[in-house]
């Protein structure tokens, strides 16, 4: 089967246990994202960007963010060597909205935003390649499509979930892609 630049499947095997760690990392990174976004949705009056990072959301956004990084290495080594330019521009989205912290609030918009192409891009070339489940990439696709939507009354951080969601099951993908299992029995 054409993998179209994806990773040989020899090599996935070779280091199951990273790749089900990166799989891991994406699936908690996803869900502190959701609970970040919950956090949003139900403390309107704390929902500035602006704000210090002694706030609650800045405890949950870090680590995700971190964790979701570690989610765009395991999803670009999975799709091969033509994913590293989106890996790259995955880990500067992330590394800009970390920096975020005590500087200035654009990095953390340009950051996500950069983030956000790079997971359409590799959810697409996994959906392209078959390297994960078809319906984990597709998850992932949308998942962060739904992030982008601005709403004007107040839904908009129940719909930065969607993020979350997709790195949910971007990690399971990857998960089932690290297995022995083949793909067909999974999807």
């Amino acid at each position: 089967m054409e993998t179209g630049g994806a990773a040989d499947p020899s090599e996935r095997s070779a280091m199951p246990g990273a790749s089900r760690w990166f799989a891991e990392a994406a699936g908690v990174g996803g869900a502190l994202w959701i609970m970040m976004a919950a956090w949003d949705a139900t403390n309107p009056g704390e929902s500035d960007l602006g704000l210090m990072p002694s706030s609650i959301r800045w405890f949950l956004i870090i680590p995700s963010l971190v964790l979701i990084s570690c989610g765009v290495i395991g999803l670009g080594r999975l799709n091969g060597p033509k994913a590293r330019p989106w890996v790259l521009t995955g880990l500067v989205g992330a590394g800009l909205g970390l920096g975020r912290v005590g500087l200035d609030v654009w990095q953390l918009y340009v950051g996500l935003v950069a983030l956000m192409v790079a997971s359409i891009a590799l959810a697409v070339q996994a959906l392209r390649t078959r390297t994960v489940p078809p319906w984990t990439a597709l998850l992932l696709a949308a998942g962060t499509a739904i992030f982008s939507v601005r709403s004007d009354q107040g839904a908009g951080p129940w719909l930065w979930a969607g993020f979350g969601v997709g790195w949910i099951a971007a990690g399971y993908g990857m998960w089932a892609a690290a297995s022995d299992t083949p793909l067909e029995q999974v999807a």
